[in-house]
C-alpha cells in the first residue's frame, strides 16, 4: 500500500509540476498567436485638379478603389468649349490622355494647351465629341480645360493594422482565463496540501 500511495503522490506531484510550466508557456504562445494577425497599409493619396485652378487633395491608408487593388488608375481630361450647332444642341470636343506612370510633379504645370500637352503626354488615347441638348450658363463660361486624377502610395507612411478574427480572439481570450484559473486552483490545492501534511513530532530530552 505504501509503494502505491508513494507512486500515486509522485505521479500527482509531477503533473503539478508539468502543467505549472505549462501554464505560463501557453499563455505567451496565446498572446503570439493574437498578435500575428496584423497587416501593414501604406498611405495612399488622390490628387484632383483643373487647368482653370480647381484643386482637392485626400489621404487614406487603404486603397481608393473597392476591389482592394494597390493600384488606380490615372486619367487626364482635356475639354473645347461648347459650342452651340445649328439644331440647337451643344457640343465639345473631348480628349483622353494616358497618365498611368505620371506624377503630380509631371503636370500640375501644363497649360491648357494641345501643343504643349501633346508634347508631355503624347497622342490622345481616346478622342471624341460630347452632345447635350442643354448645358448650365456655367458651363458655357468655364470654356476649354483640362482636368486630371492621379494616384499614389507612399512607402515609407504607413500603420500596423489588427486583422484577427474576433471569435479567434474571444477563444484566445476564454482559454488563457482558463489556464490561469486553472494555475491559481493548482497553487491553492498545493498550498492546502502541504498545510494538511501531517507534522513531525520531536520529543526533547
Amino acid at each position: 500500500m505504501r509503494k502505491i500511495r508513494k507512486s500515486n503522490n509522485r505521479l500527482n506531484s509531477n503533473i503539478k509540476k508539468g502543467l505549472m510550466v505549462a501554464i505560463p508557456l501557453t499563455t505567451v504562445c496565446l498572446a503570439s498567436s493574437c498578435s500575428l494577425d496584423q497587416k501593414i497599409e501604406y498611405e495612399y493619396s488622390r490628387i484632383s485638379f483643373s487647368s482653370d485652378g480647381k484643386y482637392s487633395e485626400s489621404k487614406q491608408f487603404k486603397p481608393y478603389d473597392s476591389e482592394g487593388k494597390t493600384e488606380v488608375l490615372n486619367s487626364f481630361m482635356s475639354y473645347s468649349a461648347w459650342v452651340l450647332n445649328e439644331d440647337g444642341k451643344y457640343q465639345r470636343d473631348v480628349k483622353e490622355y494616358d497618365v498611368k506612370r505620371k506624377t503630380y510633379e509631371d503636370v500640375k504645370g501644363l497649360e491648357n494647351n494641345n501643343e504643349q500637352i501633346k508634347e508631355v503626354l503624347g497622342e490622345p488615347t481616346k478622342s471624341y465629341i460630347q452632345i447635350k441638348d442643354t448645358i448650365s450658363e456655367e458651363d458655357i463660361e468655364r470654356g476649354a480645360y483640362y482636368e486630371a486624377t492621379l494616384y499614389s502610395m507612399d512607402n515609407s507612411n504607413y500603420v500596423t493594422v489588427k486583422t484577427g478574427d474576433p471569435s479567434r480572439v474571444l477563444i484566445l481570450t476564454g482559454c488563457l482565463v482558463a489556464f490561469t484559473a486553472g494555475g491559481a486552483a493548482l497553487i491553492a490545492i498545493q498550498k492546502k496540501e502541504e498545510k494538511d501534511k501531517p507534522k513531525k513530532l520531536e520529543l526533547k530530552r
